[in-house]
C-alpha cells in the first residue's frame, strides 16, 4: 500500500510541475521580449536602478585602457559623475578604473538629448551614445550612434555611427567654445532615413547613408585610450582623478517630436499630406 501511495505522490508531483510550466510559459516568453523604453527625462537626483545599470567589473579590452567599476559612477548635487582613477594595485592590467552607465531598456527612433561637461584630459574620451550588439541582445548587429569629446581638445565635438559594424562616418565640428568649461546641450535625432546632430538646439550635422535600424541602449562613459594616440592623444594618468559630469538626459520618441523647422531650430506639428 505504501509503494502505491509513493507512486501516486510522484505522479502527482510530475503532473503539478507540468501544469506549473504551462502556466508560467507566457511570463517566460514575455521576459524574453526586447524591453523598449518610452519617453523620459532623467535629472540624476539619485541612482535609479530600474532605468540604469552601472558597468562592471570587466574591461572592454583593445583601445580601452581601463576596467569598468560601478563605484566610478556616482550621483551628487543633481549630477551624475564618471571618473577615471588609477587602480589600487600598481601591477593591475589595465592600470586604470573607469565608469560607464547604460539604460536597461532599448530605445528606437527619436530625439536623444544630454546636458554634459566633458573631461579636459589628453588621452580620454567622454561620450553620450546609443549602442546594441550581440552582447546586448541575441543576434543584434553592432549598431551605434555617437557623440564624443576627445579630452585633448574640447573645443571640438565628434559625431559617428555604425551600422552592422560598419563605421567610418566620423565628423568633427568646431564648437566655438570650450565644452569642458560648462554644461551645454548636445543631441541627435534618429530617424529611419537620417541622423541629425545638434549643439545647444542648433542643427550642425546630418547623415543620410546606411542609417542603423536596430533599437539600442542609451549609454555614457569616460575612458582612457591605449594604442590610439593618433586619435585621442597619450594618457599618462598624471591628472587623475579625471571626471566627466552629466546634468540631465532626455529621450523623446519620434511620434512625439513633430517636424524640425531649420529656420527657428524648433519642432512643430507636422503638416498632414492631403490624399487626392
Amino acid at each position: 500500500m505504501k509503494k502505491k501511495l509513493v507512486l501516486f505522490s510522484m505522479c502527482l508531483l510530475l503532473f503539478s510541475g507540468l501544469i506549473s510550466g504551462l502556466v508560467q510559459s507566457p511570463q517566460v516568453a514575455e521576459a524574453a521580449e526586447r524591453p523598449i523604453g518610452t519617453a523620459f527625462v532623467e535629472t540624476f537626483e539619485s541612482y535609479d536602478s530600474e532605468r540604469w545599470s552601472k558597468a562592471g567589473v570587466w574591461s572592454n579590452g583593445q583601445m580601452f585602457n581601463a576596467t569598468w567599476y560601478p563605484e566610478q559612477v556616482t550621483f551628487s548635487n543633481g549630477k551624475m559623475k564618471l571618473q577615471i582613477d588609477k587602480e589600487d594595485n600598481e601591477t593591475a592590467s589595465p592600470p586604470y578604473k573607469a565608469g560607464e552607465l547604460r539604460t536597461n531598456d532599448f530605445y528606437h527612433y527619436g530625439l536623444f538629448e544630454v546636458s554634459m561637461k566633458p573631461a579636459k584630459s589628453t588621452g580620454t574620451v567622454s561620450s553620450f551614445f546609443t549602442y546594441t550588439g550581440p552582447w546586448d541582445w541575441d543576434n543584434d548587429p553592432w549598431d551605434e550612434i555617437d557623440i564624443e569629446f576627445l579630452g585633448k581638445d574640447t573645443t571640438k565635438i565628434q559625431f559617428n555611427y555604425f551600422t552592422n559594424g560598419v563605421g567610418g562616418n566620423e565628423h568633427y565640428h568646431e564648437l566655438g567654445f570650450d565644452a569642458a568649461d560648462d554644461f551645454n546641450t548636445y543631441a541627435f535625432e534618429w530617424r529611419p532615413e537620417s541622423i541629425r546632430w545638434f549643439v545647444n538646439g542648433e542643427l550642425v550635422h546630418t547623415a543620410t547613408e546606411n542609417i542603423p535600424q536596430t533599437p539600442q541602449k542609451i549609454m555614457m562613459n569616460l575612458w582612457p585610450g591605449i594604442g590610439v594616440d593618433g586619435w585621442t592623444g597619450r594618457f599618462n594618468g598624471e591628472d587623475t582623478p579625471v571626471v566627466t559630469q552629466y546634468d540631465w538626459v532626455k529621450y523623446t520618441p519620434l511620434e512625439e517630436l513633430g517636424c524640425y523647422n531649420e529656420k527657428n531650430n524648433k519642432y512643430k506639428k507636422c503638416k498632414k499630406t492631403k490624399v487626392k
